[in-house]
Order: structure tokens, then C-alpha cells, then sequence
């Protein structure tokens, strides 16, 4: 099969991926959630989306399916007053992170992906309060 698979596509970066990856005449398979991403950002554009929670195996295998690329961009993200806020929160979000990397990468690894492209986020740094 000759197709990407783009994880968080509704999302502002995932939006312009897609859009460059159909210039370049790939087939791509669009994967995300509901609650974040907005639909306009792949408005009139040729793309069905799938829409799973990456957080659970089975639905992250399904997803990858038997693509020979997949572009990562899946995370919750949220501001950094938010995601570093406390740090109930803070743990959460890099629980549920690390889930969906590890079930992605896991997937991907089981049905032979041959390219992962991996995407990281500013959120991952902590908030730091300069006036200290």
C-alpha cells in the first residue's frame, strides 16, 4: 500500500501536513479525535477521517492498518499554564502522551511501517517563572 498516515490531521499543523502530502499526490488515510482538532482545516479536501482514541491498542493498530508512513502529531496539548498548571495535570497529560506513543510505535512496528515521523510540541517544557 502506498499510503500516510496522518495522526491529529484536524489540528493546524496536521491541517497543512495533509494539505502538502495531497500536493505531493500521496494517498493519506486522516486520523484523529474528536474534542480538539476543527474540521475547517481540511475543508474541500479529498480526505476521509478516522476517527479513534490512539490511547487504546487495538484502536491505534486499526489505525495505522498498513500504511508504509505515518506522520505523529497525536498528543493532548493544551497551554502551558494548563498542561504545567499542577501537577496532577501535568502527570496525566504525560501519562496519556506516553500512551499514545508507545501504541503508536508498537503499532507501527507490528504491521511493518516503513517511516515514522515523530512531532514533539513547546508544551513539553516546563513552565518556568522568570521571576524567580
Amino acid at each position: 500500500m502506498n499510503e500516510d498516515c496522518n495522526y491529529a490531521s484536524r489540528g493546524i499543523l496536521g491541517g497543512n501536513l495533509v494539505r502538502r502530502l495531497l500536493e505531493l499526490r500521496r494517498d493519506i488515510r486522516c486520523v484523529d479525535n474528536i474534542p480538539r482538532g476543527k474540521s475547517t482545516n481540511l475543508k474541500g479536501l479529498p480526505v476521509d477521517i478516522v476517527y479513534v482514541v490512539l490511547r487504546q491498542y487495538d484502536q491505534a493498530l486499526e489505525a495505522v492498518g498498513g500504511a508504509d508512513a505515518d506522520y505523529h502529531l497525536a498528543a493532548r496539548v493544551g497551554s502551558i499554564n494548563f498542561l504545567h498548571g499542577s501537577n496532577k495535570t501535568e502527570l496525566e497529560t504525560m501519562q496519556s502522551n506516553l500512551t499514545i506513543d508507545i501504541n503508536l510505535f508498537r503499532a507501527c512496528r507490528e504491521v511493518g511501517v516503513k517511516m515514522m515521523v515523530y512531532t514533539s510540541s513547546v508544551s513539553v517544557y516546563p513552565c518556568i517563572d522568570s521571576r524567580d
